[in-house]
């Protein structure tokens, strides 16, 4: 991989493209000027967390105990210490258990709105952060817009964060928000044409299907990034501090949102139909209702054990899903959170980016419902 990383200049070959059109086809908040673009959803997130660290002297943050690890990661590299709070198996919060934790030693709580669902009582947690003078964090990475009761998700946080990358289907891309006008914007690095080579290397591997769903991506850019479970990548190149890339920008500057929108809802209608007409016993669809404004990221699937249905899966070439957030950090006790260990081990996505035919979904559900358990 050192080879095609090095010998191409992509970057160097976008010399001309424009820095700021990129922006004009995105949703609200993107297009305020409160907004940095960064490589990864990650970078904004721990440029966030960092820039909330230079103005208040509490250390600890409340974090959701269902997480991919990487927002626990950013924290402690910002330097926080992680506390938790409870998130039922339909992946909501309830305010009070948040607020009961609530100390004089708390700067800020994460909430995120997963799988592209806006949280239902993400109102009533700002509401309560503004009660209590500390840091309100809008994880809105699995999010492509909505606006639930006329407000863009994006907006309730004092910062929020997104993933481009996610959200458009692109190589790389994230974006913070400073809602706050308190918070300063912080200051990125271009990434070198050799984090963006690879990371377009594994785009296309991803795309043409190369790389298989659930595929360790740090194997592949062990070149610019260490070898860890959790935390910035290209971090021999400039890690978290990496800004948008040219490619990026040029890729967002012409997609288009609106249809991706509706082809994403669109794809999660019809497995919804599908799942309907099949009626599996062992398999079940996580969420059996969608408004006909929202952007889902994944369409999410509940089994007796994700990993275990995923290699059975890949060996006999289903490769349309794969395991969702099977694994902990370990600064979270998967004992002490139930029903987050429930969704870790049970729940896998199918993606709705694009089209999977009614025939590779089928052959899924009866795959899983005829396999042993």
């Amino acid at each position: 991989m050192e080879r095609f990383s090095s010998n191409y200049d992509i970057e160097g070959s976008l010399g001309a493209a424009d820095p700021i059109r990129f922006i004009r086809g995105l949703w609200e908040p993107l297009s305020d000027d409160r907004t940095v673009f960064t490589m990864y959803g990650r970078n904004a997130l721990y440029l966030g967390m960092k820039s909330i660290s230079l103005i208040t002297p509490k250390r600890e943050i409340l974090l959701p105990s269902y997480s991919c690890g990487e927002e626990i990661q950013a924290a402690i590299e910002a330097g926080f210490i992680p506390r938790f709070y409870r998130v039922n198996f339909m992946m909501e919060v309830d305010p009070k258990e948040i607020e009961v934790l609530v100390t004089e030693a708390t700067a800020a709580v994460l909430a995120t709105h997963y799988l592209g669902f806006p949280l239902k009582r993400i109102g009533e947690i700002a509401a309560l952060c503004k009660k209590e003078k500390i840091y309100f964090i809008e994880d809105c990475a699995h999010c492509c817009g909505g606006s639930p009761e006329g407000t863009p998700l994006g907006s309730y946080g004092d910062i929020s964060v997104f993933s481009l990358k996610k959200a458009l289907g692109i190589p790389h891309g994230g974006a913070l928000v400073a809602n706050n006008q308190k918070i300063s914007l912080p200051a990125t690095a271009e990434p070198p044409s050799s984090a963006t080579a690879l990371d377009f290397f594994l785009f296309l591997g991803f795309r043409n299907g190369w790389i298989k769903p659930g595929f360790d991506i740090r194997k592949m850019l062990s070149d610019t990034t260490t070898e860890a479970a959790f935390g910035a990548l290209h971090d021999k190149v400039g890690g978290y501090g990496l800004g948008l890339s040219r490619l990026a920008k040029a890729m967002i500057e012409s997609a288009d949102v609106k249809s991706l929108a509706i082809a994403r809802n669109d794809n999660y209608k019809r497995y919804l139909r599908i799942f309907e007409k099949a009626k599996p016993n062992r398999i079940k669809a996580m969420f059996t209702e969608i408004d006909t404004d929202a952007c889902p990221l994944f369409f999410p699937i509940v089994v007796d054990d994700s990993e275990r249905k995923h290699r059975l899966l890949i060996e006999n070439k289903i490769c349309i899903s794969q395991p969702f957030w099977s694994h902990w950090h370990p600064a979270c006790d998967p004992a002490a959170y139930p029903e987050a260990n429930e969704l870790k081990r049970r729940l896998m996505v199918l993606p709705v980016t694009h089209r999977i035919s009614d025939t590779q979904i089928m052959r899924l559900i009866e795959f899983v419902e005829n396999s042993d358990s």
